[in-house]
């Protein structure tokens, strides 16, 4: 069993929604998330080509239990009332961001102080369970 980190930074937008789905587009087209089929140590006669599209990939059973390292493992950001679940990810309240960092604004120059809180009290997403 294993886990990975990631993260990422995009220009701000009012529309959380939209910017999480442009994020989304942009790491697959870039190729920029773990596809295992396709890496240098799967067996090369077994080595299977980048997926097309994300229904591809997610129809993929290394991809289905594994997952891609990456925002593409993310399909749903949940209202502030609602209790995070697999796959889903939550806006960090002005509260949460005071507490932990002592700022209600999280900006980009303050993600180097982030990097030392534990993800979930930022991020609150889950992952997808096998």
């Amino acid at each position: 069993m294993g886990a990975s980190g990631w993260d990422y930074a995009v220009p701000y937008q009012e529309d959380l929604v939209g910017a999480f789905d442009a994020l989304r587009r942009k790491v697959f087209e870039e190729r920029d998330y773990y596809w295992g089929p396709g890496a240098d140590w799967w067996p090369e006669e077994e080595r299977l080509p980048w997926p097309e599209t994300e229904e591809e990939l997610w129809g993929h059973e290394y991809v289905q239990h594994d997952g891609t390292h990456s925002i593409l493992d993310i399909f749903q950001i949940i209202g502030p009332d609602e209790e995070p679940d697999y796959s889903t990810m939550k806006q960090v309240t002005e509260e949460e961001a005071l507490r932990v960092l002592g700022t209600r604004k999280l900006t980009r120059g303050g993600r180097a102080e982030v990097r030392g809180v534990r993800p979930v009290a930022l991020v609150r997403a889950v992952r997808r369970a096998p």
